[in-house]
């Protein structure tokens, strides 16, 4: 069993991290108000350091839990878009076939 440990943003605030429930939010959040907010909305190189930064603390249990739980939650993600993509395919009509299935009307 871990413990919950602390690592720390490059501004100093401090993080919780605890392998055995991963809080992606909490780092995510943290890395909005840290990056995007302070820095810049387009800072995709400020947030890459301050990600390495904070993994670079973690003990490898730790870095193990967090990326399944990124994995898992990036899965997810993928899956919603693609449902999205679907259900917007068929309100435009594009995913039904004239002429196909079982009811056919007679004259």
């Amino acid at each position: 069993m871990t413990a919950v440990r602390k690592v720390r943003l490059s501004n100093g605030q401090e993080l919780e991290v605890d392998a055995a429930e991963p809080d992606l939010l909490a780092i995510l959040e943290a890395l909005y108000r840290q990056v995007t907010l302070e820095r810049s909305l387009d800072a995709y190189d400020d947030k890459m350091k301050e990600l390495r930064h904070v993994v670079a603390q973690m003990q490898p249990e730790e870095r193990d839990a967090y990326l399944v739980e990124s994995l898992f939650s990036a899965s997810v993600r993928y899956e919603h878009e693609l449902f999205e993509a679907y259900e917007r395919k068929l309100a435009e009509g594009g995913g039904r076939r004239k002429g196909r299935g079982r009811h056919t009307s007679e004259a």
